[in-house]
């Protein structure tokens, strides 16, 4: 047997395997935790998950943006894995202020996902009053997700916002994959 017919038949098992895997992919919000570090810089209104049926849940926030305008910030974002306590999983990057002039396509991804579900759909400064997150459902990630292979498993996306020297917000959005 040729190395030709090894090689087609290992891309071959591999295609089969994540497009099996990625058509049954299911993802279920577990737990939300929204948490104003500097009170004096946000509120949250509303931070929950509320469950339309067993396979269907969205995701509502609301803060109070209590300093405007916001023209420096630095929002970091990193998943990690449930694995005997929290472990990194895959990514860990940080924007800033201006960051829509140096889109990769990582951050071009997940700018797309911010501004099709949120109210916060520009870069510094920002006036806004409200982040107002409405109706994020899982149906819409299980979509996106389709694409990565990515295990089973209880992952958790955290996103913190800070200046220079401080951290002024801490989310937490906890998921199951399965």
């Amino acid at each position: 047997m040729s190395t030709k017919f090894f090689a087609f038949y290992f891309a071959f098992i591999m295609l089969v395997f994540f497009v099996t895997r990625t058509e049954g992919l299911s993802i279920r919000f577990q737990n939300i935790i929204c948490r104003a570090e500097d009170p004096k810089f946000i509120r949250f209104d509303t931070c929950k998950i509320t469950a339309v049926s067993r396979k269907s849940q969205y995701i509502t926030v609301k803060a109070g943006l209590l300093e405007r305008p916001l023209t420096k910030f630095r929002l970091r974002f990193f998943f990690m894995q449930r694995l005997n306590g929290w472990k990194p999983f895959l990514y860990d990057w940080s924007i800033g202020c201006n960051f829509t002039k140096t889109l990769n396509k990582l951050t071009s991804l997940v700018w797309d996902i911010v501004r099709n579900i949120s109210n916060f759909n520009t870069d510094c400064p920002y006036y806004q009053e409200t982040v107002d997150i409405p109706r994020a459902e899982n149906t819409y990630f299980q979509n996106i997700l389709k694409m990565l292979p990515i295990p089973t498993g209880v992952y958790g996306l955290f996103i913190q916002e800070g200046t220079e020297a401080h951290k002024r917000v801490h989310v937490e959005i906890h998921i199951q994959v399965s």
